[in-house]
């Protein structure tokens, strides 16, 4: 993002409330409202035939002083044959 302002647009559906969430996620560790703990924050494995989905948000900037920073949260989300479960792999 540059300064002063950046603005997100596109269509319904394109994606611009996901981008916002997923900046709040990987700088607070919370995850949206109404996504089940995490459980449909990720594609449904159903969509892809799979029973195990792994999701990756990765945030790259510089602090004021110039340092590069990576942040990376990872997920995993297992269907089962009656419940999905939902992990946090990681966070940096």
């Amino acid at each position: 993002f540059y300064r002063p302002l950046t603005l997100i647009v596109g269509v319904n559906g394109a994606g611009k409330t996901t981008v916002i969430e997923c900046l709040k996620q990987a700088c607070t560790g919370e995850l949206p409202p109404n996504t089940r703990s995490g459980q449909s924050f990720i594609h449904d494995p159903r969509m892809a035939n799979e029973t195990d989905i792994k999701a990756q948000i990765k945030l790259r900037f510089l602090t004021s002083s110039k340092q590069p920073v990576v942040v990376v949260r990872s997920f995993q989300l297992i269907e089962k044959k009656t419940t999905r479960q939902f992990k946090t792999l990681d966070s940096t």
